[in-house]
């Protein structure tokens, strides 16, 4: 069990048991957790007072209760069989963007955010194979009220429908089986399949619309050893996805709603976005082979190399959301398709490690939002919209080294550095968003005597592309882009054992209050103070 509280006025606290009894067990736990808001850096500079005007981040309240139960039954030492409940009830505000206008979207809370979650696991050994099963049942469902003010949050936006409510499942089971064909061959298969299923409605709104896709994967996997310095696997699976149904939720709305600028001087009728009942359904499917090979040199050198063929299917929030009136829905946005490349390698020291790898991707259909001249109006607000895309060919080269080194016994240093390029080949122009191009996270940890020890990390993030919006019209339609500027967060951390039973803990993240963005216009959190008290019965 454990309590703790953190800046923000956050606290919380978790405890968990469980009981042994031989081929039986129980586990049980829950956790609380609740925050108010949490500190922005005292380097933020306002931009747009109306959304953020410093201090404490405004609408950044949370609260997030959990249970899980699971109870199993072990009749042997290789086979298992178990039942998993998971219950969680949220709610939480959305904090605006501190960059934007926001008078045609408005600021937005999720007034509740609950999913429960119910899970079959079984593995069984039959000697000479094996056989693995899953069988799930995710329910989700969830509430956003969008308003027009800011602080106060009690005057509703006048969009139909608001505020709105999601209610969603996920059923389907997995599948796989494993076996040696003899003493240096081993096969393994697998099938998986689900449904996913998507209702919403709101306030002052009669309809209920539904979208539902069933998605469906079978796999094959098979590994030779030639000997104990080299092996190989080959591989592929085959990607299915179908769509079952898919409402268009502004279906019956007047195409006047559309507008081909931010003045509302010209009208767009042609979308089709409001008089089509529901969007065209398909089906997609994409086969996906991979090639490894791995060895080893005198015990301590360890290296790979392999070719592996990867496809993002799009979901049906992807092809047919409108996102709250801030998204154009593409039922014709295609699967974005991967060729990977990559061989590393790892060499071993009795008292540290260094390992590499270089990585090359040819990426056909790249999917990213991207803003588009059209302009959805609420009241006397038009608010610009993006659509997801396929932007065109994506090569992603790079490289990852990472390190661990103990000089002495109470010292253990470790790190990692990530380099990705990435370059759209057919309009170099057209920017790839939210990725940065360098990564280095450090590591120290030092331990003075044997119940206490300090720990720092540090993470940097080179600046990264965010979209912004359009200029220009027609064929001369040009998108804007910003950068986030850079990120560099330092966090520190003691841990005190006081007992083998009682730890301690007291920490500070973002030690040096650093004003920092992972994403353009949602400003991290600053300097936080935080503690722990667990107690292990």
């Amino acid at each position: 069990m454990g309590v703790g509280f953190f800046s923000g006025n956050g606290r919380t606290g978790y405890i968990t048991m469980g009981s042994n009894q031989g081929k039986y067990y129980v586990q049980a736990s829950a956790s609380k957790t609740q925050q108010d808001t949490f500190p922005l850096s005292n380097n933020f500079q306002v931009i747009n007072k109306t959304n953020e005007d410093g201090g404490n981040r405004n609408n950044a309240y949370a609260k997030d209760d959990k249970i899980n139960l699971k109870a199993g039954y072990t009749p042997n030492a290789t086979d298992e069989y178990a039942i998993n409940y998971i219950r969680q009830n949220a709610d939480k505000g959305v904090p605006p963007d501190v960059a934007a206008n926001l008078a045609g979207r408005g600021f937005w809370q999720w007034r509740y955010w609950d999913k429960q979650s119910l899970y079959f696991l079984s593995k069984t050994d039959f000697g000479t194979w094996y056989l693995k099963s899953r069988v799930f049942y995710d329910k989700f469902q969830n509430s956003l009220a969008i308003y027009t003010n800011n602080g106060q949050y009690n005057t509703y936006n006048g969009t139909v429908g608001n505020p709105s409510w999601y209610d969603e499942y996920t059923k389907g089971a997995s599948i796989e089986a494993g076996t040696k064909l003899s003493s240096v061959n081993s096969l393994k298969v697998a099938a998986h399949y689900k449904i996913d299923d998507h209702k919403e409605g709101g306030a002052n709104q009669a309809a209920v619309y539904e979208m539902r896709d069933t998605i469906g994967s079978v796999g094959i996997e098979d590994t030779h050893t030639f000997s104990d310095a080299l092996k190989l696997t080959l591989g592929g699976s085959y990607d299915t996805e179908k769509i079952d149904t898919a409402q268009n939720t502004q279906y019956g709305k007047s195409n006047t709603l559309y507008y081909n600028d931010a003045l509302g001087t010209s009208q767009n009728t042609t979308t089709g976005y409001t008089t089509a009942q529901a969007f065209s359904n398909g089906n997609t499917g994409t086969f996906n082979p991979m090639i490894k090979v791995e060895g080893k040199m005198d015990g301590a050198v360890s290296w790979y190399g392999g070719i592996a063929h990867k496809s993002r299917i799009p979901s049906i929030k992807d092809r047919y959301s409108f996102k709250f009136n801030t998204f154009v829905p593409n039922p014709d946005l295609n699967v974005e398709k991967t060729i990977n490349y990559e061989v590393g390698g790892t060499k071993r020291w009795a008292n540290g490690s260094l390992s590499g790898a270089l990585f090359y991707a040819n990426v056909t259909d790249f999917i990213q939002s991207a803003y588009i001249p059209l302009w959805y109006k609420n009241g006397a607000a038009y608010t610009q919209q993006q659509q997801l895309q396929n932007v065109g060919k994506v090569t992603q080269q790079g490289f990852e080294l990472s390190a661990m080194y103990a000089p002495v016994e109470s010292l253990l240093l470790s790190g990692s550095y990530t380099y990705l390029q990435m370059t759209n080949r057919i309009d170099e122009s057209q920017k790839i968003t939210d990725i940065p191009k360098h990564k280095v996270i450090t590591t120290v940890a030092y331990t003075p005597v044997e119940q206490l020890t300090w720990f720092n990390t540090f993470e940097y993030d080179s600046s990264r592309y965010a979209a912004l919006g359009t200029t220009g019209s027609g064929a001369a339609t040009k998108n804007l882009y910003t950068t986030t500027g850079s990120l560099g967060i330092w966090n520190t951390k003691v841990t005190y054992h006081a007992t083998k039973a009682l730890s301690l803990d007291l920490g500070i993240n973002n030690v040096l209050d650093r004003n920092n963005y992972y994403t353009y216009g949602y400003p991290a959190a600053g300097r936080i103070v935080f503690g722990n008290i667990r107690y292990q019965f």
